[in-house]
């Protein structure tokens, strides 16, 4: 199983996220759709006291160890989608 974490972004935006990007997340994975998923607490991120929520945001990975060879093509994706989304 694969769980992208999410801190500091809007729960609903992560959900619409999820909806749109689980499918190629998966296939750069090379699993199921059904083993890849999201975790978007309701949080704050913050920089010397000032929020930075939808500015800056925490993304973590966690994905068996056999994944690590994606990890370079999986962080240009999420960077790439996650900025379009800003």
């Amino acid at each position: 199983m694969i769980t992208i974490s999410i801190l500091g972004l809007d729960q609903y935006m992560v959900g619409t996220y999820s909806e749109e990007h689980t499918q190629k997340i998966s296939d750069l994975y090379e699993v199921k759709t059904s083993e890849v998923n999201f975790y978007a607490p309701n949080s704050f991120y913050f920089h010397e006291g000032i929020d930075q929520t939808s500015w800056n945001i925490l993304v973590r990975i966690h994905a068996p160890f056999e994944c690590a060879a994606l990890e370079e093509k999986m962080t240009t994706y999420l960077f790439k989608t996650l900025k379009a989304m800003a």
